[in-house]
C-alpha cells in the first residue's frame, strides 16, 4: 500500500458517516491489540481554542525533551499534518503501513458482522498505531467532537485532562446548552484524573466541569504586557515576559491552560518559555502578509468569531478593510454574520469545499443586512482580488482556509 492507496481507503469510509460511540472503536483497538494502552496521554476537548492549547504543549515537551506525538483535526492542506511526532508529520510510507494495518483489521471485523468504523475511527487507530510503533513518550490528543463518545475517548486514565473554552457548536450532535455541551466534553474525564480549565470559562460549563472533575485545576489569568502581530508578551503567575508567538488576546486563555497543564506534568520553566516562543498554528490569526495586512483565521462559530472581531477593531484600525468569508450551513452563520459583518468596508462570499457547505449567493444575502459592498466569488477570483489597496481577513471555515494556504496564499 502507498499514500494515495491510504488516502483513497481512509476517504473511502466517509461512507460510514460519522457516528459518535465507543462499540466500534473499541473492536477495532481490540483486533490492532490495543495500541493505546500503555501509552501517555493528555486529552484536550473544549469548543474553541483546543488546536492552539495542542500546539502549545507539543511545543513545550519537545522543548523539554519528550518523543511527543501530537493528533489534531482537521487538516488544513496535507493530511499527514494530523498526526505528527516532535513537530514533523507522519511519513507516506509510516501512513501507508498503518493504514495497511488498520485496513485489514477492519476486514476481519466486516467478516465478523461487525459495523465497519468510520472515517475518524480508522484515523484515531492509525495515529495510536503510529505513536506506539515510534515509542511516543506523550500524546497530546485532541478530541474530534464533543468528548463522551468521541473515539479518542477509548484512552484510559490520561495525565491530565484538558477542557478548554465552551460554547454553543454542533448543537444538533451535543446539546441545545452550554449545560449539555459541557456534559459531552466532560465524558472524556476520567476517575482520578486531573482536570486543568480555563479561569475564563463560561459559568454554566465550569459548574459542570466543577461536579465532573474530582481534581480540578483552574489556571491563572495571565497579565498582558503587549500584543503585536507577532505574539503576546505577559506575565504568569511568578513568570515574568513570557512569549507567545501567536496574536490575538483571545490567546491568554489558551496559553494560561497549557502554562497549567506543564506545571501540573513537571516541565521546567524555561521549558515552558522556549516552548511558547516555537509555536505556530495556521490560520488562527495568521499573518499571510504585515503591511497591508492579510490575515487568515478559522472562525467558524460566533464565539470565535467575536475573538476575530476584537482582533479586526485592534490590528485593522485605519485601514480599508475587506472580508474573504465562506462558511459551512450547520454553523451558526447568522449570528456570525451579525458579529462581524458591519466591521468591513468589502465583503466577498465565497463557497466552502464539501458537502456542509453554505451556498455564496446565501450567505451574501445575509451579510448585505451589514455591509453595504457584498459580492459572490470563486475562491480563486476573490484571493486575486488581494492587492495593496486594504486589510484582507480570511475567515469562516477550516476547510475553505485550507484550500486558500493549499492553492492561493503563495500568490500574496
Amino acid at each position: 500500500m502507498n499514500k494515495n492507496e491510504a488516502l483513497s481507503f481512509i476517504h473511502g469510509t466517509l461512507k460510514f458517516g460519522s457516528v459518535l460511540g465507543l462499540d466500534s472503536i473499541k473492536n477495532l483497538m481490540e483486533y490492532l491489540g490495543n495500541p493505546q494502552k500503555g501509552m501517555k496521554f493528555i486529552h484536550v476537548a473544549g469548543t474553541n481554542g483546543k488546536g492552539s492549547v495542542c500546539s502549545m504543549l507539543s511545543e513545550m515537551l519537545i522543548s523539554a525533551g519528550y518523543n511527543t506525538g501530537l493528533y489534531t483535526s482537521p487538516a488544513l492542506v496535507n493530511f499527514n499534518e494530523r498526526i505528527r511526532l516532535n513537530g514533523k508529520e507522519i511519513s507516506d510510507s509510516d501512513l501507508a503501513l498503518c493504514t495497511e494495518k488498520v485496513k485489514e483489521a477492519c476486514e476481519k471485523m466486516e467478516e465478523e458482522g461487525l459495523a465497519h468504523p468510520t472515517e475518524f475511527e480508522i484515523v484515531t487507530a492509525i495515529a495510536f498505531l503510529y505513536y506506539k510503533m515510534k515509542k511516543a513518550d506523550i500524546v497530546v490528543l485532541e478530541v474530534g467532537m464533543g468528548g463522551r463518545l468521541d473515539a479518542t475517548n477509548i484512552i484510559e486514565n490520561p495525565l491530565v485532562t484538558v477542557i478548554t473554552s465552551i460554547s454553543l457548536d454542533h448543537t444538533d450532535r451535543l446539546g441545545s446548552t452550554i449545560a449539555e455541551i459541557a456534559g459531552e466534553k466532560c465524558g472524556i474525564i476520567k476517575k482520578g484524573s486531573v482536570t486543568v480549565t480555563s479561569a475564563y470559562q463560561n459559568p454554566e460549563a465550569l459548574s459542570v466541569i466543577e461536579k465532573t472533575a474530582e481534581n480540578l485545576i483552574v489556571a491563572k489569568k495571565p497579565q498582558l504586557k503587549d500584543e503585536t502581530l507577532s505574539g503576546l508578551t505577559f506575565d504568569y503567575a511568578n513568570m515574568e515576559n513570557l512569549f507567545l508567538s501567536l496574536t490575538g488576546i483571545h490567546q491568554l486563555e489558551n496559553v494560561s491552560i497549557a502554562i497549567a497543564v506543564a506545571k501540573v506534568i513537571g516541565l521546567f520553566d524555561d521549558d515552558i518559555r522556549n516552548g511558547l516562543k516555537n509555536v505556530t498554528h495556521p490560520a488562527r490569526m495568521e499573518v499571510i502578509r504585515e503591511n497591508p495586512p492579510v490575515i487568515l483565521d478559522g472562525a467558524h462559530n460566533p464565539s470565535a468569531m467575536g475573538h476575530l472581531k476584537e482582533n479586526v477593531k485592534k490590528f485593522l484600525k485605519g485601514h480599508k478593510k475587506t472580508l474573504i468569508i465562506g462558511m459551512l450551513r450547520d454553523k451558526d452563520y447568522e449570528e456570525c454574520a451579525a458579529l462581524i459583518g458591519c466591521e468591513f468596508d468589502r465583503i466577498i462570499t465565497v463557497d466552502v469545499p464539501g458537502s456542509r457547505a453554505l451556498p455564496k449567493e446565501e450567505l451574501a444575502e445575509v451579510m448585505k443586512k451589514y455591509c453595504n459592498d457584498v459580492t459572490s466569488l470563486d475562491l480563486k477570483d476573490a484571493a486575486a482580488k488581494i492587492d495593496e489597496s486594504g486589510a484582507f481577513v480570511i475567515a469562516g471555515s477550516l476547510y475553505m482556509a485550507g484550500e486558500f494556504k493549499e492553492k492561493y496564499q503563495h500568490l500574496i
